[in-house]
């Protein structure tokens, strides 16, 4: 039986496969992608003879979005390969198959209106293949022409009470593929300085959301299963991060520590009351914890898989909300709004916000908390870490 929703996707691509159903360019990228990951003997043949297919495909089809995502899966295989026809199919196709794109979009795009009658999975479909033209040309304009159909597609059609698109599970799919790669490209300093990206974009948090309100969800075909299994493998991709190398990482803690020093002594400042002190005694430690060590999703506190934090020295609140803030859980100028009457920034931390767990003051109070936390977490069998401050 399979064990995880990767193994059930890969059987079920695998059995429409044996039972003599095309292998569309999602399905051929995914199990590429499982057998380089699992070097599984089974998929290899799978894998070539779908990668021969797609050979005379790319050539043949109308659809300029499938096309552009046979050029992706072409591209993506000629990196791994040693089959030389793969890098020169490329070559050739490339400038026909984006030309096609470009006559769609160009045909039904309307700025601000999105694509012309077009459905929520139109949207979705038409930014992925923009992303793929971008990752082979290294365009800017269609990246930034996919944010755009996405984020109409959000407004048009995002769900907020199911946390998801109003449409089927492939195309939900598709929409999470391309909110990951976006979220890449928005890492990259470089090409966040060169592109015009969205504001105020969740895409992680949004990913996240997709994907539990689509899991329990039956792919009615092989092309839908192969989707899903792609979001999967591109939000592990997102959410995986590299063994730091934590030698380079001083300075910019050390940077990110003089921020919090300095935006905890502007909020008591203008507070006229508060504990700054107590603040900037933690602000190394509160640095390291928070961007070198713990694990959490700003946008996301209450995730399960998130790691707990608890100031026990509950007068140090400046401190814990600078670094909320400093990881983007909400706007840096709220903290001049500390003691205010109304603010939620209070003088102590409360469960009033999102990101705190246990109301500290008390001190020696929060180790306390923090035990139960931990003992918690083995209690339930969660992977998610506590510390106390």
């Amino acid at each position: 039986m399979p064990r995880t929703p990767l193994d059930a996707t890969t059987e079920t691509v695998l059995q429409a496969h044996a039972r003599g159903g095309p292998l569309s360019p999602a399905a051929v990228t995914f199990l590429l992608r499982r057998y380089t990951d699992t070097g599984r003997d089974d998929l290899r043949p799978v894998v070539e003879a779908g990668l021969t297919a797609g050979l005379d495909e790319i050539d043949l089809v109308t659809d300029p979005c499938v096309r552009c995502e046979w050029l992706s899966a072409l591209n993506e295989a000629a990196g791994i390969s040693d089959d030389e026809r793969l890098a020169l199919k490329v070559a050739a196709s490339l400038a026909s198959a984006i030309d096609a794109l470009e006559r769609l979009v160009g045909r039904s795009y309307e700025p601000g209106y999105g694509l012309e009658g077009g459905t929520f999975a139109d949207h979705a479909r038409s930014a992925l293949a923009l992303l793929a033209a971008f990752d082979v040309t290294g365009r800017l304009p269609y990246s930034m022409l996919a944010e755009e159909l996405l984020q109409f597609a959000r407004r048009q059609w995002w769900q907020e009470d199911r946390g998801a698109f109003d449409g089927d599970l492939r195309a939900n799919a598709v929409a999470a593929r391309v909110m990951c790669g976006l979220e890449i490209l928005r890492q990259d300093p470089q090409y966040a300085e060169a592109a015009v990206v969205g504001h105020d974009t969740r895409y992680a948090r949004d990913v996240r959301r997709v994907l539990d309100a689509i899991a329990g969800e039956r792919a009615c075909d092989s092309d839908a299963a192969a989707e899903y299994g792609l979001a999967l493998l591109d939000w592990f991709a997102l959410t995986s991060h590299p063994p730091m190398d934590r030698p380079s990482l001083l300075p910019a803690l050390q940077n990110v520590a003089t921020r919090l020093r300095i935006d905890s002594i502007r909020a008591t400042s203008e507070a006229a009351s508060g504990h700054p002190t107590s603040c900037c005694s933690a602000a190394d430690l509160i640095a390291a914890l928070f961007f070198a060590e713990m694990r959490f999703d700003p946008q996301d506190p209450h995730h399960p898989g998130s790691d707990r934090f608890i100031l026990s020295k509950g007068h140090a609140a400046p401190i814990l909300y600078a670094a909320w803030a400093e990881a983007g859980a909400f706007d840096r100028a709220e903290l001049l709004q500390l003691r205010q009457l109304g603010s939620n920034l209070e003088g102590h931390p409360t469960p009033r916000l999102p990101f705190v767990d246990v109301a500290t003051g008390s001190l020696g109070q929060g180790i306390c908390a923090a035990v139960g936390c931990a003992l918690n977490a083995r209690r339930i069998n969660s992977g998610y870490r506590t510390y106390c401050l």
